[in-house]
């Protein structure tokens, strides 16, 4: 299958990687231990929340479920592990060609701590772990 494919010769964004810089990112990461943890690096890093838009994932999921159901494809988009892509965060009107918004960075409200969410909820799915038994 092509997901198979993919996996197997990702074919990473090099590109986006110098018009960020240009477009003046504010924090940026490789995807290698999924969505959320490489995020909520970035959120603990930069002191703030980002919140995903569940619904700018969709057409990820929908990708993977000619291979697997619903809650597998999700799982996979939210916590897989080497996608081979970027996450950045860009001043507001700062996102460059080739990149999409999949969510916002916010400050921290009283009573918060750095934290990757999900529609505004928490996730219970974590991603890759390279120190877990």
């Amino acid at each position: 299958p092509a997901a198979v494919q993919a996996h197997r010769r990702p074919q990473p964004p090099l590109e986006h990687g110098a018009a960020a810089v240009a477009a003046g990112v504010t924090a940026m990461l490789d995807v290698s231990d999924g969505l959320l943890r490489d995020g909520g690096r970035i959120a603990r890093a930069s002191g703030v929340i980002l919140d995903l838009d569940p619904t700018a994932l969709d057409d990820d999921i929908d990708r993977l479920t000619p291979t697997l159901d619903a809650a597998a494809a999700r799982a996979c988009v939210l916590a897989g592990g080497e996608e081979h892509s970027l996450l950045a965060t860009f001043p507001a009107g700062c996102v460059p060609s080739g990149w999409r918004i999949i969510g916002v960075v916010r400050g921290i409200a009283p009573g918060e701590g750095p934290d990757i969410l999900v529609g505004g909820l928490h996730e219970s799915l974590t991603g890759w772990d390279h120190f877990r038994p």
